[in-house]
């Protein structure tokens, strides 16, 4: 492997690296001049400029997306209506049994699974491809740090501190089919952690000496622990190039 030790970034947050990364573009060229988007925001990336996963498709790759997009989408409300103007808290115009018009399966990746943006930012509710996965039926109360989390609306099949582990495992199953399919593959993993909120799973408390965000880490390292492994064992790791990065959240 490569070890960068020199590392330089245009931006300190999150959706502008992240945009860098997607795009290959200087992230401030977008209509974000500062700052990130949140939950419900609208996309981000143009809709007719290239990505990583549309030069990619074109050359023959399967594309997934599997983890915080955090990009933008355009999520349907109800009777045609606008979106809310605090991006934080929550929409209570959302219609979480429609498509999705605008979802990372419009922006080059042939597949998603994931949440719109930070795990620490409504709506908690696990997306797939253009839909959402559940309707949420909780109103999720806010934490402070170490935890950090907004208020908003979550769905019970949506837990913080298990969202390691299931990003992990779709990605392992996203290998198992492109191993039996015989697919050219790319896969851009964005893990919900080490950004906030700090929810190590129950395994990792009290593994290290350096309190919840230490676990937590700890947690992110077993989580691409288990990626790698599934590599391995779908023999897909000698034809396979990994890039660990960090998405400065």
């Amino acid at each position: 492997g490569m070890t960068f030790t020199d590392a330089h970034s245009s931006s300190g947050v999150c959706t502008p690296t992240r945009y860098g990364v997607i795009m290959g573009r200087y992230c401030w060229r977008s209509r974000l001049k500062r700052g990130v988007l949140g939950g419900y925001s609208a996309p981000l990336i143009e809709k007719n400029r290239p990505t990583v996963g549309s030069v990619l498709q074109k050359a023959g790759y399967h594309t997934a997306a599997i983890g915080k997009w955090h990009l933008g989408m355009n999520m349907t409300r109800r009777g045609g209506g606008k979106p809310a103007k605090d991006r934080w808290d929550g929409d209570g115009n959302v219609d979480y049994t429609k498509p999705i018009a605008d979802s990372p399966i419009t922006r080059g990746f042939n597949e998603y699974f994931g949440v719109s943006a930070s795990l620490d930012m409504a709506p908690y509710v696990w997306i797939e491809n253009d839909h959402f996965s559940k309707p949420p039926t909780i109103q999720q109360a806010a934490v402070k740090f170490p935890g950090f989390v907004r208020r908003g609306p979550r769905s019970d099949d949506l837990e913080f501190d298990d969202a390691l582990d299931v990003l992990a495992q779709r990605a392992a199953g996203f290998f198992q089919r492109m191993a039996e399919e015989k697919k050219t593959f790319f896969l851009y993993l964005p893990l919900t952690g080490p950004h906030k909120p700090v929810a190590p799973h129950p395994r990792f408390k009290g593994k290290t000496s350096l309190g919840p965000y230490g676990d937590f880490v700890m947690n992110v390292d077993d989580a691409v622990g288990q990626v790698l492994r599934a590599l391995d064992e779908t023999k897909l790791a000698d034809n396979t190039l990994v890039i660990f990065t960090s998405d400065n959240g």
